[in-house]
């Protein structure tokens, strides 16, 4: 019989953990016996299943051994007398088979605490990646409502800036009537002739084509000023360009980017002060 194949078969590992019938378990002991190498290897896998036990392994509950030794000690002696060898002691061995029991007993105890240990770490690993998703949720919600409180908030600033503007006495109110080219077209400006600043709100006028813009103009001194093109916004007081001495404010449609001179036939609205 080839020794090697033998000792790759597994059958050591088999015999340690008490899983051959009786005669497989001699046929062992046998080629233990016989040759060397299969004494060695399975003193080799032994220390390797102690260690094992040792080291994973809640300890066996206290007595266990000398309860198995008190066992097996009494049929060591009638054997022994049996072959006439009483008195006579044996020389100590690396693997004392007798204590296979002991060992296997330990070794299954570290298997079942390593089975349940992995059972509670994949537990709390299913738990600790759900209570992340949580969190990852939880957290782009925070996000999202501080980003909707900032809009609101922002929205809410520009609502009361608006307010002020539109109440104070130190804007005059100028309504911007539709014109025949619109007829249905309004829009306000509040100017202030003090620090000249102008506010424009877009209150209904047509939506323009994507190659064209609105543009207000000031009469100053009969002459139209400039003061900038705008896109609607009907929700909200557009500020516009700054102007001195304005008698009247009108809007005209004009080319995307708007032009230096009104276009006069695209006249929506216009108003007096």
């Amino acid at each position: 019989m080839n020794i090697q194949e033998y000792i790759s078969s597994g059958v050591l590992e088999s015999f340690l953990l008490g899983q051959l019938s009786p005669a497989e378990e001699e046929e062992v002991l046998a080629m233990a016996k016989e040759h060397p190498e299969i004494r060695e290897e399975l003193d080799k896998i032994a220390a390797t299943f102690e260690a094992l036990a040792v080291r994973t392994a809640a300890p066996p509950p206290i007595g266990l051994k000398r309860k198995i030794m008190h066992q097996i000690k009494p049929k060591e002696r009638v054997r022994g007398s049996s072959s006439g060898q009483t008195g006579r002691k044996k020389p100590p061995a690396s693997f004392n088979f007798n204590e296979r029991n002991f060992l296997l007993g330990g070794l299954l105890l570290a298997l079942v605490g390593f089975i349940v240990v992995a059972g509670i770490l994949y537990y709390c690993k299913q738990n600790a990646a759900t209570l992340q998703g949580q969190i990852d949720q939880m957290a782009l919600t925070q996000d999202q409502i501080s980003q909707d409180n900032t809009e609101l908030t922002d929205r809410l600033d520009q609502a009361l800036e608006n307010l002020r503007i539109m109440s104070s006495e130190d804007y005059i109110k100028v309504d911007l009537q539709g014109l025949p080219l619109s007829p249905n077209s309004y829009a306000q400006v509040y100017w202030n002739p003090d620090s000249q600043e102008a506010f424009l709100r877009t209150t209904n006028l047509p939506t323009p084509a994507s190659d064209r813009q609105y543009q207000l103009w000031a009469i100053v001194d009969g002459n139209p000023v400039s003061m900038g093109v705008f896109d609607l916004t009907p929700d909200s007081l557009i500020q516009m360009q700054s102007i001195d001495n304005a008698a009247a404010f009108a809007i005209t449609l004009e080319p995307l980017g708007g032009v230096e001179s009104p276009t006069l036939d695209q006249m929506h609205v216009i108003g007096e002060v």
